[in-house]
């Protein structure tokens, strides 16, 4: 897995937003020292690219395809790792002080396409079964060394019910959500409610011999619920009301303090 190496950087509350990033010149999240290179270099790009829109598409809900397609010409504020199979990116409009992305590069059918979400996941495909297996050992890295980079930090891994974006994409983010991107009720909704559906249980469903199947109208509903603390409950009116309480709870986090419950309702239908 080749990885860039850059020096590392404490996060900082003024980085950039989500997942639907539409162009590379926001401010990248911050990012934590890399680990020893393991195998295979790529080399780096004198600059990065200029939009993060595909040549083919032309459209921002495929800016991904780019870091699937050539993930070298990015720089080391954009891309975390890669290999041939998979790729961790940097989001670029990150919801919190940490916020990654994992991405399989795996193409599929006749027309050799990339998985565009879970829903395109099939339990009885090998070849499926085989990325949902490497995702989900990528991803525990990725948390781990998220964790031990900064310990201070909780974070969740999971995928978005309704993806703004083309392309599977499994979110490694950060309980904080301290972020000048992070701006709307639907981009504190997506992230903190049963719109974000943890990992593993996608990969359970899919290990029950189910494939993913999502209630849309449920999930879009879930982004209109009133602006309550993941952390609280506390209920606020706004949003600027609603990160002045979160500045609280990050000025007081404590280590060891116990890990927030996982939603009980669901998306999946």
């Amino acid at each position: 897995m080749a990885r860039h190496t850059a020096p590392a950087a404490a996060p900082t509350t003024a980085a950039s937003s989500s997942s639907a990033s539409k162009s590379s010149t926001a401010s990248p999240s911050p990012r934590p020292a890399p680990a020893t290179e393991a195998s295979r270099k790529s080399p780096l790009a004198a600059t990065k690219p200029a939009a993060m829109t595909s040549a083919r598409s032309g459209s921002w809900t495929d800016a991904l395809l780019p870091y699937l397609e050539r993930p070298a010409s990015f720089a080391a504020t954009h891309v975390h790792s890669y290999s041939a199979d998979h790729v961790v990116i940097f989001d670029q409009f990150p919801k919190s002080k940490v916020h990654l992305l994992v991405m399989p590069r795996m193409r599929v059918g006749p027309r050799g396409k990339y998985l565009a979400s879970v829903e395109d996941l099939d339990p009885d495909n090998k070849a499926h079964v085989q990325v949902v297996e490497q995702l989900t050992t990528v991803c525990a890295a990725v948390e781990q060394e998220m964790r031990t980079t900064y310990p201070q930090l909780e974070f969740r891994v999971g995928v978005h019910a309704v993806p703004s974006m083309r392309h599977l994409h499994v979110h490694v983010v950060s309980q904080d959500f301290i972020s000048d991107r992070l701006k709307t009720k639907q981009h504190w909704n997506s992230f903190t409610s049963e719109f974000f559906v943890p990992w593993e249980r996608v990969k359970a469903t899919l290990a029950a011999g189910q494939r993913v199947k999502i209630d849309k109208a449920a999930a879009e509903a879930m982004l209109k619920r009133p602006l309550a603390c993941h952390k609280c409950s506390k209920t606020a009116r706004t949003m600027p009301e609603l990160k002045k309480h979160l500045e609280t709870h990050a000025q007081s986090a404590i280590a060891g303090s116990s890990p927030r419950e996982e939603n009980v309702d669901s998306p999946l239908a």
